[in-house]
């Protein structure tokens, strides 16, 4: 944590936020649209559902089963270490893991790694869910061991592809019936 947190300079402190962001729900907004029109309706219902499946597992690990771990300003706060804080952030003190940014960010940027034929494309998103990961323990919100686990919330959901599920419910709403696809959600 002591490495990360000695990184540290304007640029990044500035860059950093930013990209924290990606992890967010936002990009959802953007790329299932996108998906939709441009790539395929079986495609864009995967994104959101497994987006939903993962973010509820980081959601319910976070605040049901490890909902008193401390994030690394409470967990060193009787060290009296002189962290770097970037200037603005709001630091969170509990509900560290899971990182539900990563968890998001992961899910949503290696399923469109997998859904582009462009390598190039595969590359850059796999990049940035590694950067969303890394912002996290920059920004002083995370430990960096935490990454590793958000695995836990995507392997669930890869699972539940695997043995089709999240693929049976994506079929079944590709009629186009939105209103029975909201009411599976």
């Amino acid at each position: 944590m002591q490495l990360i947190n000695k990184l540290n300079n304007s640029w990044l402190d500035t860059i950093f936020p930013l990209i924290t962001r990606l992890g967010e729900e936002w990009i959802l907004i953007i790329a299932f649209p996108l998906l939709w029109y441009l790539k395929s309706k079986k495609a864009a219902k995967y994104l959101l559902l497994g987006t939903l499946i993962s973010s509820s597992c980081s959601l319910f690990l976070k605040n049901f089963v490890f909902s008193e771990n401390l994030r690394p300003i409470k967990y060193f706060e009787s060290l009296n270490l002189n962290w770097h804080l970037v200037y603005g952030q709001h630091i969170h003190k509990f509900h560290s893991f899971p990182s539900g940014h990563t968890t998001f960010g992961f899910f949503i940027f290696t399923s469109l790694a997998l859904l582009t034929k462009n390598n190039y494309l595969k590359v850059l998103c796999l990049y940035i869910a590694v950067l969303v990961g890394f912002s996290r323990c920059y920004l002083f919100q995370h430990f960096p061991e935490e990454h590793n686990s958000v695995n836990i919330c995507n392997h669930i959901t890869s699972l539940l592809n695997e043995w089709n599920i999240v693929t049976k419910i994506v079929t079944a709403t590709t009629d186009g019936n939105c209103l029975l696809f909201c009411l599976m959600c």
